[in-house]
């Protein structure tokens, strides 16, 4: 990696401003190209001065549709690039935790909690966070389901991609949520996620 795109991403990261737009002048073609670059920032101004500088959110949407990379965002720097245009669907809603968006989605099409996206996983597999997974059962997501790639369930998924939260914090790794229907049925557990 090239020392100024060294500099440029690491602007980004530490959300420098005025550095980020001196080093983005030169960027402006990989902006358009490589969608990704946008996961580096870490506020709502980081994002319009991406976009100034160039970035397709076109691309991002199709970068992120299928949910993969967008659990390490800040949801905010979610929130502002749907703000911005950008399409989101049920699995970055939930890999990003925007709730409120999610329930909208979900409310006006309820097919989209089963949904198949990145390795025909189900949004639930992405979900964030425990209220995230909550929300999603109570619209219809199953905690069963299995990815078509390693046909694991959302939990076994999370264990596997984020065990930290499991081994690294005693409670969460013993906390157990009941989840219920829209109709205050028991459906089943959620375990895995953080708080």
């Amino acid at each position: 990696m090239s020392d100024l795109r060294e500099a440029c991403l690491r602007a980004i990261a530490t959300d420098r401003l005025e550095l980020a737009s001196q080093h983005l002048e030169g960027f402006r073609e990989e902006l358009r190209n490589q969608p990704r670059i946008v996961s580096q920032a870490k506020s709502r101004a980081m994002v319009d001065l991406l976009v100034k500088h160039g970035l397709d959110l076109e691309k991002v949407t199709d970068w992120w549709g299928p949910g993969f990379g967008v659990e390490t965002m800040e949801p905010d720097v979610v929130d502002q690039l749907i703000a911005r245009g950008t399409l989101a669907t049920a699995h970055v809603l939930a890999a990003a935790g925007l709730t409120e968006r999610l329930e909208g989605l979900l409310e006006e099409d309820p097919k989209q909690a089963t949904a198949r996206g990145g390795d025909g996983c189900h949004p639930l597999h992405f979900a964030r966070d425990v209220a995230t997974a909550r929300l999603l059962v109570q619209h219809g997501a199953l905690l069963d389901a299995r990815d078509e790639d390693h046909a694991s369930t959302p939990a076994q998924w999370r264990e596997r991609r984020h065990g930290r939260y499991l081994l690294g914090d005693c409670a969460l790794r013993q906390s157990t949520l009941e989840a219920r229907d829209r109709r205050g049925r028991l459906v089943s557990h959620l375990s895995n996620w953080p708080q």
